[in-house]
C-alpha cells in the first residue's frame, strides 16, 4: 500500500521553520508492505511506483525493516531462493529510524555512523511508531545540503557495512579476498599484456585519479564493484571531484609511468578498462559509468574486439620505471 501523511502530520512539519528541519526533504509518498509479502510483490511495487525501497511492517503495523532493490538483487544472486520468498528474508533489519521532528544534521549523522542512504522518518502514535516517510542521501546531495567530506563518511561505512552483511549470509563462507584478487589481476594482464607488477602499478594509478575525478557518490558505487583490496586504499583518497584531473592528466601519468607514447599510453587505459569491465557484473558497471563525465567515459571506452596496446607497441614485456615501483 502507498501512504501519504495525515493532515495533522504534513501541517506540524511543514510548519517548522528551522532551517536545519528535514521537513523539505522528506518523501511523503511511500509504500509500506506486510514482512509476509514477497519478494516478487515488492519488486513489482517499486517498479509501478518508481521507488528504490519499501518499508516492511508486521501483522500489528510496526515497523520491522525496509527492503531495498539493492537488497533484492543482492539476495536472489547470493542466496538460493525464489521471486516467492518473504520479504522479511531479504529485507535490513535493525532498523534505523529518526523521529519527525530531527534535523538535518541528526540525520547525516544517523547515515555516517550506520552506512545507510535511506533513512525512515517515523510519527509516534499511540505507542505506534507510523512511517511518514524517508529522507535519502541523493537528496540531500541535490539541494547541496550536504559535505563531501560526509558524502565520503557515508559511502565508506556503507561499502563496509555491506561486506559485513555478506558473511552472515547463509552458506556464504568468508572469501579469499587474496585469491579474488589475483584472478582480478591476472585479467588485466592478459588484456594489456603486462606483467603482474606492471599490470597492478597500471590499475593503481588509473583508478585513483578515476576516483578523484568523480563525485564521490559515484566514485563509491565503482569502489564497491571492485575486490576489496582495491576498496581499502581507493576509500581513503580525498572526496571527489577534483576538475583539476582530465583525461590527459591520467594518459600522463601512464606515459611517464610506463615510458611510452600518448597513443599507446591511451591504448593501455582503453584495455585496462576492459579487463575491469569483464571481471566484474557488467550490468551494474555499465548503471555506475552511465553517471561518469563524458570524457572520462570515453577515455575508458574499450578497443575493438581483438585490439590491445601490446599488439601496438610490440612483444616485449612493460616494466613500470624504476622510481614508480
Amino acid at each position: 500500500m502507498v501512504t501519504r501523511p495525515d493532515k495533522e502530520s504534513s501541517s506540524q512539519t511543514t510548519g517548522a521553520d528551522d532551517s536545519d528541519s528535514i521537513a523539505p526533504f522528506v518523501h511523503r509518498k511511500i509504500v509500506v508492505l506486510h514482512e509476509n509479502q514477497t519478494v516478487y510483490q515488492a519488486a513489482r511495487a517499486m517498479c509501478e511506483n518508481n521507488i528504490g525501497c519499501v518499508v516492511v511492517v508486521d501483522e500489528h503495523g510496526h515497523m520491522t525493516g525496509i527492503l531495498t532493490d539493492r537488497d533484492v538483487a543482492c539476495g536472489l544472486a547470493t542466496i538460493n531462493q525464489s521471486l516467492e520468498t518473504p520479504i522479511s528474508t531479504f529485507m535490513s533489519k535493525g532498523l534505523i529510524k529518526a523521529d519527525e521532528t530531527a534535523k538535518v544534521s541528526d540525520v547525516i549523522d544517523l547515515m555516517k555512523k550506520h552506512g545507510i542512504r535511506r533513512v525512515p522518518i517515523i510519527k509516534r502514535l499511540h505507542k505506534v511508531e507510523k512511517c511518514v516517510g524517508l529522507v535519502t542521501l541523493d537528496d540531500l546531495l541535490a539541494s547541496n545540503r550536504i559535505s563531501a567530506d560526509d558524502v565520503a563518511a557515508i559511502t565508506k561505512s556503507q561499502i563496509r557495512r555491506r561486506e559485513r552483511r555478506t558473511l552472515k549470509i547463509p552458506g556464504l563462507g568468508k572469501p579469499d579476498e587474496t585469491a579474488a584478487y589475483g584472478r582480478f589481476l591476472d585479467k588485466i594482464a592478459e588484456k594489456t599484456r603486462l606483467n603482474h607488477d606492471a599490470a597492478e602499478t597500471l590499475l593503481n594509478s588509473v583508478l585513483s585519479l578515476v576516483v578523484r575525478r568523480l563525485n564521490f557518490t559515484v566514485a563509491g558505487r565503482l569502489i564497491d564493484l571492485l575486490p576489496k583490496r582495491l576498496q581499502d586504499q581507493l576509500l581513503d583518497l580525498p572526496a571527489g571531484p577534483d576538475l583539476f584531473i582530465t583525461p590527459d592528466l591520467i594518459r600522463e601519468s601512464v606515459t611517464s609511468s610506463f615510458d611510452v607514447s600518448p597513443k599507446e599510453a591511451a591504448d593501455m587505459i582503453a584495455n585496462l578498462w576492459q579487463a575491469i569491465s569483464e571481471s566484474i557484473d557488467p550490468f551494474q558497471l555499465d548503471m555506475v559509468t552511465e553517471q561518469f563525465p563524458d570524457e572520462i567515459r570515453i577515455l575508458l571506452a574499450p578497443l575493438s574486439p581483438g585490439v590491445n596496446a601490446r599488439e601496438r607497441m610490440g612483444s616485449q614485456e612493460i616494466s613500470p620505471t624504476p622510481e614508480l615501483q
